[in-house]
């Protein structure tokens, strides 16, 4: 049984202005921004980098009320364990020091439990979860294997991407450990969207071109009727959906925000090449509390 444990570490800020005019990739850091809006448009505030070291930190997630923030960090002896970063204390917390990784860390529903796909010494690939106090932990779906990423829907419900061949988005019970099938060959990049009607989730599915398009499905694993798909800008495959309805994704630089409800096209927010941003990969944006933004910069 695996534990979490406590090692506080304090973050070096970077401090700048976002509105400034296979193997694990090494140059890949978490950011983070504070965010208002101004008439639904995101508007990043300061950023920081809050990894700030050489090596692979990526897959940001926020809890309930976006209170805490959770990404994965390659450590000295090529594992990857979680981290947790305090966005109020300025201060990392490393979770988990296991001879085995774990990867794409995301709070169940109510913030009690913390889920991570964790590769095991068999090279099995299967949803751990983690009591956020005890630590206490234990395989969550035990005879479903080869998970590569996980998306929350509620405290029982999980959407998992499945390595096989091919690659399948597949809908599971967390209580009774139940899935079915859903999308063949889908994207990495899945999150929930509360729409002015219902509860779906976003996934991502490449196009003939090799760009990507978002995609919906309801709460049964099905394709949501009337959901137009929207190409995602060229070169990325991650975005983010935040409380006002809008897509952001990154392009090289820009982050781009794109609104579901109006369809006005892609608009670029800001450009953050000036605090030393190449590419924007993945994405999260907190829910309730304060506005919060999470960026990974890849460099390498």
């Amino acid at each position: 049984m695996k534990k979490l444990i406590s090692l506080l570490l304090p973050v070096s800020l970077l401090l700048g202005g976002a509105r400034v005019a296979p193997p694990l990739p090494q140059g890949a850091d978490v950011w983070l921004f504070d965010c208002t809006y101004a008439n639904g448009k995101l508007q990043p505030g300061g950023g920081y980098n809050v990894s700030s070291r050489k090596g692979y930190d990526d897959q940001p997630s926020f809890s309930e009320g976006g209170s805490y923030l959770v990404y994965t960090s390659e450590q000295a002896d090529g594992q990857t364990d979680i981290m947790r970063f305090d966005p109020v204390l300025k201060l990392s917390r490393q979770l988990t020091s296991t001879a085995v990784s774990e990867y794409s860390p995301q709070y169940i529903a109510g913030n009690k439990f913390l889920a991570a796909v964790v590769v095991e010494k068999d090279s099995s690939q299967r949803i751990w979860r983690y009591h956020k106090i005890t630590g206490e932990s234990k395989v969550l779906i035990p005879k479903i294997y080869a998970v590569g990423y996980q998306c929350w829907f509620d405290a029982s419900t999980v959407f998992l991407f499945q390595i096989g061949d091919p690659n399948m988005l597949v809908l599971a019970n967390a209580r009774n450990g139940n899935k079915r099938n859903c999308v063949t060959n889908p994207g990495r990049c899945m999150q929930t969207w509360k729409s002015p009607r219902k509860k779906l989730l976003l996934y991502t599915q490449m196009n003939e071109d090799s760009t990507w398009s978002v995609k919906a499905l309801n709460k049964t694993g099905m394709a949501e009727p009337g959901f137009q798909p929207v190409k995602l800008p060229a070169g990325t495959q991650d975005f983010a959906v935040d409380a006002f309805n809008n897509l952001i994704a990154g392009q090289g630089s820009k982050l781009m925000s794109y609104n579901l409800i109006t369809r006005d096209g892609w608009q670029e927010i800001t450009d953050l090449r000036g605090i030393g941003f190449r590419k924007i990969s993945r994405i999260a944006i907190s829910r309730g509390g304060a506005v919060r933004l999470a960026l990974v910069n890849t460099t390498e």
